[in-house]
């Protein structure tokens, strides 16, 4: 029977963590799977050690609680695999909430298709009520707020722009004993520099690992006032050309850069 470990790193958000983890507590399972929750606390100032504290009997052994004390996101994920237990390992983040039927459809990706990684939609849960039309009309922006829809077909991915975002993600536990999380990379503090799961797909696809899109593994992402601003979108594009292209752990480069990017470029 397969064990799925679901990891969630948080920082400083511990009451937008209780929505995913009530949305976690709903999960439909069947009995042909077990899993568990690890939550990765990176060095939080809030009360996000007691709200998980609260959640422990409710599920019946499931819920583990980490401290990461490296601020970093990527040391928090790198921490959560290290304690993982499962034979998949799941990813979502504190501010979104899971399908009802994540977990169960993650299983199945693995058990009809046999992917190294599986991933699905992510949709919008705005907060706001109807987001401006500048916003919902331009799929680069939403993608900026990581939201992703390659449709309602199950797919294997064999491009490079069917990548996926950290928010929903699965991957099997035996990929890690080669690959660890670039601690340059991902959320520190208060910035926005990410990537870390980009880099993650990088070296997924450069190493022709089996890539499944499934659509029925669905996590949704709050979106609050201040990501619908076009500040919000300027700071983040300032944090993101921070990230050093050379730090991206794929195989074929030209003076350190990835040659998708001169692809990209020249497709624009």
């Amino acid at each position: 029977m397969p064990k799925v470990s679901v990891i969630i790193c948080t920082y400083n958000r511990c009451q937008s963590l209780k929505d995913t983890l009530d949305s976690l507590l709903n999960q439909e399972c069947n009995g042909s799977f077990d899993y568990e929750i690890v939550i990765v606390d990176n060095n939080s100032k809030d009360k996000t050690e007691e709200v998980v504290e609260s959640y422990i009997s409710e599920f019946n052994g499931r819920l583990r609680y980490l401290f990461e004390p490296q601020q970093g996101k990527s040391y928090a994920l790198n921490r959560g695999i290290k304690e993982a237990k499962g034979d998949i390992v799941a990813f979502t983040d504190d501010d979104c909430i899971v399908d009802k039927g994540w977990l169960d459809f993650i299983v199945k990706s693995y058990r009809g298709h046999n992917p190294v990684c599986a991933f699905g939609k992510i949709l919008p849960r705005w907060g706001i009520g109807n987001p401006p039309g500048w916003l919902v009309d331009n799929k680069k922006l939403l993608t900026y707020l990581a939201i992703l829809d390659y449709g309602d077909r199950t797919m294997v991915v064999n491009s490079r722009h069917t990548y996926f975002f950290g928010a929903n993600v699965s991957v099997k536990r035996r990929f890690f004993d080669v690959f660890s999380f670039n601690t340059n990379l991902g959320f520190k503090d208060n910035t926005l520099i990410g990537g870390e799961d980009m880099d993650l797909f990088v070296h997924l696809f450069e190493n022709n690992k089996r890539i499944i899109y499934n659509p029925n593994i669905v996590v949704w992402h709050k979106i609050g006032s201040e990501k619908v601003k076009p500040s919000y979108f300027r700071k983040w594009i300032f944090y993101q050309s921070q990230c050093d292209v050379s730090s991206f752990k794929c195989k074929r480069k030209f003076m350190r850069i990835p040659l998708w990017i001169f692809k990209d470029i020249a497709l624009a």
